[in-house]
């Protein structure tokens, strides 16, 4: 096939670029044209929360791209429109996250529609986390450009369908970030090279926003340490203010429990910290699904999760980690004595071993070029 796949990859960082070079090399491993039709702008600077949008370390994931589409400027809309159109691949791929991005992806959608490209979004959620009643209307306007969807979770499909009429809709779980690979060490030598002192260390990794609920794991923490010499490695850019996050720690007596890292870790040192860990936790209030959760299955790390959105259809409970209410931080302390009082680390990551072989990237590859469901 002749593919279009419209997102951004390098020079911008994070999982949405990491999710589009990852699905464009499928592509091309499967032998399709792939052109990736990528930004000159992403956000504005004004209102990115973060340090940088751009991925500037030696380890970044570089693929070929062509830089058309400047999010602020609808001449660029248009012009990177009329592009797809006047190429007229067989699939047009729209990476959809955030309703900002409506009036240009679904500017370009609805040209390519009109010029006869099929068009799919590939939601990684069909509303954000935090929305407002403009998002919805921003989502329609987009969605208006589609002939089809691919979600990562069935929780998101009665969304979808409040947003669209009878949508057209694929579900396929979010593959496994193996770009990452695993850390050659081992779990000592990881620990080792971060300087990490202590028998026993979990990691809580990516973006730290109040809806993932890193105060809920901290207060759990509190109360496992009741029990158990259990330590937290916290590793990830803050949007917002540290201070909150440091003030809990120090309030609770945690300073020497945990290791925090507020920043964003280059690609090649995301698998030290995954390798030191004995389980990744996202302790998320509410979420679709996690690409944290596919880094850590990458790196043959246990999951220990609320349970939320779509986390339960990846995160295997017993099998491959734990899943607990979400907001709960007791039955979250609960879950995590229990990794180490019966001993299911090592079990959890024979099941991960086992598991990742359903996580695949053709599965979603599939789903997307045809519009089906793949086989559980």
């Amino acid at each position: 096939m002749r593919i279009d796949l419209l997102g951004p990859v390098h020079p911008w960082r994070g999982g949405i670029a990491h999710y589009t070079t990852r699905l464009a090399r499928q592509f091309v491993d499967e032998g399709h044209d792939v052109r990736v039709v990528n930004l000159t702008r992403q956000y504005p600077d004004a209102l990115f929360p973060g340090q940088t949008q751009r991925d500037e370390h030696a380890s970044a994931f570089v693929i070929d791209s062509e830089q058309l589409v400047d999010s602020a400027s609808p001449r660029s809309w248009w012009r990177a429109g009329q592009r797809v159109a006047r190429r007229r691949p067989d699939l047009l791929v729209v990476q959809w996250w955030h309703p900002y991005f409506a009036p240009s992806f679904g500017t370009i959608a609805r040209r390519a529609r009109a010029s006869d490209v099929e068009t799919v979004f590939v939601c990684h959620n069909v509303l954000p986390h935090e929305s407002s009643p403009v998002d919805a209307v921003l989502a329609r306007y987009a969605y208006g450009g589609a002939d089809r969807f691919v979600v990562h979770a069935e929780s998101e499909v009665p969304r979808l369908q409040r947003l669209v009429w009878r949508p057209h809709v694929a579900v396929c779980p979010h593959p496994v970030y193996d770009v990452f690979g695993g850390h050659e060490g081992t779990r000592d030598d990881a620990r080792a090279a971060l300087g990490l002192e202590g028998p026993r260390w979990l990691l809580f990794f990516g973006l730290i926003r109040p809806y993932k609920g890193l105060d809920i794991l901290i207060d759990a923490l509190a109360r496992v340490r009741e029990r158990l010499d259990v330590r937290l490695m916290i590793a990830g850019e803050v949007y917002g203010d540290v201070a909150p996050w440091q003030a809990q720690i120090d309030r609770l007596g945690l300073g020497e429990a945990i290791r925090f890292e507020p920043r964003y870790l280059a690609n090649d040192e995301v698998p030290v910290w995954m390798a030191a860990s004995d389980a990744v936790v996202l302790p998320y209030r509410h979420a679709t699904q996690s690409g944290i959760a596919q880094v850590a299955y990458a790196c043959d790390r246990a999951v220990i999760s609320t349970r939320v959105g779509g986390i339960p259809d990846v995160v295997r409970d017993g099998e491959t980690g734990l899943l607990v209410p979400p907001e709960d931080p007791q039955a979250l302390a609960d879950a995590l004595v229990r990794l180490y009082d019966d001993d299911l680390r090592d079990g959890f990551e024979a099941g991960v071993r086992a598991h990742v072989a359903r996580l695949g990237w053709g599965r979603l590859s599939a789903a997307i070029r045809t519009g089906q469901t793949p086989d559980a």
